[in-house]
């Protein structure tokens, strides 16, 4: 008895870890991170996205759930990327919690 139940607080607990680990890698949480270091970009005086970000754009389109239109994949106005990624997270709002966890690569 003793044993099944460990058993069944130990798969919770690999659960809840996965779950977490499915959040943290979520298209909206990637955003806060590139919103992030966009503002600090922008605060050090650069007005264009820096290429060393391209990649994190292009890693986050793949991420989204069908239907959503991805991030510019190129460089552009800090401003105007940075007001791009809070249009997409507000559209990712409306999707289902399923779809904000991204697809699986």
């Amino acid at each position: 008895m003793i044993a099944a139940a460990n058993r069944d607080i130990r798969r919770q607990l690999q659960l809840a870890e996965l779950r977490r680990a499915q959040v943290m890698n979520s298209p909206i949480a990637q955003l806060d991170r590139v919103i992030t270091e966009l503002e600090e970009k922008h605060l050090e005086g650069l007005r264009r996205v820096p290429a060393s970000l391209v990649p994190i754009l292009i890693a986050i389109n793949r991420l989204l759930p069908e239907g959503v239109t991805p991030l510019p994949e190129q460089e552009g106005s800090i401003r105007d990327t940075i007001d791009r990624c809070f249009d997409l997270q507000e559209r990712l709002l409306g999707v289902s919690d399923d779809g904000l966890l991204g697809r699986p690569e």
